[in-house]
């Protein structure tokens, strides 16, 4: 069983990002295109001021349909770190289905 300490999960994955600095942290598997683990706290607190700016409150949903990329990680983590819940929604499904 892996033990996970009590703490909030976007300063958990972000506790080495300085010292990673360039290495790739999220892979696109199809292109390659990365984003690298210094780049994070800044795509994060990006996206966190993002849900801000249209009046996100801590505690309400953010429904990511987006499919397995860079930016659902980032949009992911900068909702938590607005206090916010994510629910993750399959972009294969159709208008109908999500309703």
């Amino acid at each position: 069983m892996i033990e996970l300490p009590e703490t909030p999960l976007t300063p958990l994955v972000l506790r080495h990002a300085q010292r990673l600095g360039p290495k790739p942290a999220l892979v696109e598997a199809g292109s390659g295109r990365a984003v690298a683990y210094g780049e994070l706290p800044g795509e994060i607190a990006a996206a966190a001021g993002g849900l801000a700016r249209a009046g996100h409150a801590p505690g309400e949903v953010v429904g990511v349909v987006l499919p397995n990329v860079p930016e659902f990680a980032v949009v992911f983590d900068g909702t938590l770190e607005r206090g916010g819940v994510v629910t993750p929604v399959n972009p294969a499904l159709t208008q109908a289905e999500m309703a």
